[in-house]
């Protein structure tokens, strides 16, 4: 019996003898590819490095490149903000020498109207001028009658008192030429009063002409010096243009530098890629040959080296669970910061919000301003409209009392030629002097109420004249006002544009804030993956550890 089990013993130690050399050989062609493996992965390694370098290189360059890029585009916006100024400035220059030409063609008109009134005033006053003189010619025959016929009357008084016909003839004579100097006087006062008027018509006249001629060379000048700001503001522009075109060049070359580089970070992230995945392809079947050369030395070894083996193993992970555990109050020291860092960065959000809102509260409270600045635009508009009107009712008024000066007129050539009349019935029936005479005085009654009537009608129409000509002043001082509303509204929209764009910068820095905190939310979230795997490193090992304890 003893004899059959010790053979027995030595057959199974045979056996296990040459299932050892067995193994010892496959350990050993395992371990020769196990070598050839390690060589593998280190030279894939060194390439993998070496082309993650080349990509690192390549991402710096496109940073580089993309923060250039947004400078340039930057550099492109202020220009293309200064072009639209320019251009806003042009058009503003335009505008201003569009209307100073209006007003030198309004300065033109004024001269043209002033020179002619001038010289209707200057024959006016000629006219006058003779008619004066015709008048005191007038006189003076009448004058020359008059002592004639006064002479007459005595010489028919001493030669014969008896001859009462020819003294009441020589009476008749001396009342008639006394009326005709009286006639002759009354005409020469009024022909005098007259020129008088036409005299300070003229005057009025030729002040008028030269006050216009130099606001005519005032608006000239003027014209001229708004026409030289329009040249050098087109200038301006056309500069701006090139600034922008070549800009817009560089920008467009940083572009395709930029494309370039992104297309060859892509090729060289795809060859990263691949070579990634050859070294862990590689470091799977190392692994893999590794755990075939764990197997077999598991085999080779015996229950006392699987003991100790476990042992180790045991001591290995009661040393790791420490560390791991430092690892994980590591990481969760992390988390707290970089969860306290998105709360202040959380708030820092909320107070940019709130300042935005005051900024949109701000633009709002301009656009009101804005609205107020152009309902007053809207009230000065209707006030020149009104004054419009007036000055056109004024002109109707003007019209009518020249109508009324053409009657008044038509009126005294007609109480003229009934005046002739009377005194031509005057001088033919002598008999009814008595009666015809308060007939004749009732006349020039008339014809001086007439007079005094025409006068007064004179002096409304130089009043109407002169309350239009304040009305054309109260309307050029409405069309500056006017002018001084829309140069407000063109600052206040400018200053519109420079709120909004102060509002863009603020939401730009709001997007690149969203993006901090993007960044950080994925940080967290690889912290967060990061403890989840070592709390699953450390479960696995305590289920390691309690299965060996089974």
């Amino acid at each position: 019996m003893k004899n059959r089990e010790r053979e027995q013993l030595n057959q199974e130690k045979q056996n296990k003898n040459e299932q050892l050399e067995r193994k010892n050989l496959e350990l050993h062609q395992a371990i020769q590819q196990r070598e050839a493996l390690v060589q593998q992965v280190h030279i894939l390694q060194k390439e993998l490095e070496r082309l993650q370098e080349t990509l690192n290189r390549l991402n710096n360059q496109c940073n580089q490149c993309e923060a250039q890029l947004q400078r340039e585009k930057q550099i492109q916006q202020q220009l293309e903000q200064e072009l639209r100024a320019e251009e806003e400035r042009q058009k503003e220059a335009e505008q201003a020498v569009r209307e100073q030409e209006q007003h030198v063609r309004t300065a033109e008109q004024t001269l043209r109207e002033s020179e002619s009134r001038e010289a209707a005033a200057r024959a006016a006053e000629q006219q006058a001028q003779a008619d004066e003189a015709q008048a005191q010619v007038n006189l003076e025959s009448a004058e020359a009658a008059l002592s004639a016929a006064e002479a007459a009357l005595d010489a028919a008084s001493a030669q014969s008192e008896e001859n009462q016909a020819a003294i009441a003839a020589a009476h008749a004579r001396v009342t008639q030429c006394q009326n005709k100097v009286s006639q002759c006087q009354t005409t020469l006062q009024q022909r005098t009063r007259t020129y008088q008027l036409k005299q300070r018509d003229h005057t009025t006249a030729q002040a008028k002409t030269a006050q216009s001629r130099v606001q005519l060379q005032q608006a000239q000048a003027i014209l001229q010096t708004k026409q030289a700001q329009l040249e050098i503001q087109k200038q301006k522009v056309i500069q701006s243009k090139d600034k922008v075109e070549k800009q817009k060049l560089t920008v467009n070359q940083v572009q395709k530098k930029l494309e370039q580089l992104q297309k060859d970070c892509q090729q060289v992230d795809q060859q990263v890629k691949s070579k990634d995945q050859a070294v862990r392809k590689t470091q799977a079947q190392l692994q893999r040959q590794e755990q075939t050369i764990e197997a077999i030395k598991v085999d080779v070894q015996e229950l006392k080296q699987s003991t100790i083996h476990l042992a180790q193993r045991i001591h290995q992970t009661d040393t790791e669970i420490p560390k791991l555990e430092k690892k994980m109050h590591d990481i969760d020291q992390k988390y707290n910061a970089k969860l306290a860092e998105n709360q202040r960065i959380m708030t820092n959000q909320k107070n940019k919000q709130a300042e935005e809102q005051q900024n949109q509260q701000y633009v709002q409270q301009q656009m009101t301003i804005i609205r107020d600045k152009n309902t007053q635009m809207h009230q000065a508009q209707n006030q020149l409209d009104n004054i419009n009107a007036n000055i056109a009712q004024v002109g109707r008024s003007i019209q009518e009392l020249e109508n009324e000066k053409i009657e008044q007129q038509r009126l005294l050539r007609t109480s003229q030629q009934q005046q002739q009349k009377i005194e031509a019935e005057h001088t033919r029936i002598e008999a009814k002097l008595a009666t015809h005479e308060r007939e004749k005085q009732q006349c020039e009654n008339d014809i001086r109420r007439l007079n005094r009537d025409i006068e007064q009608r004179l002096r409304t129409l130089d009043e109407k004249q002169q309350n239009m000509t304040a009305l054309q002043s109260q309307m050029e001082l409405k069309q500056w006002e006017l002018s001084s509303k829309q140069q407000q509204r063109s600052d206040r929209q400018q200053q519109l544009t420079t709120v909004q764009t102060a509002v863009n910068d603020i939401r730009q820095k709001m997007i690149a804030i969203d993006a901090r905190k993007r960044g950080l939310d994925r940080d967290i979230q690889q912290q967060t993956t990061r403890k989840q795997e070592c709390e699953r490193l450390v479960q696995q090992n305590e289920n390691d550890l309690h299965a060996i304890e089974r």
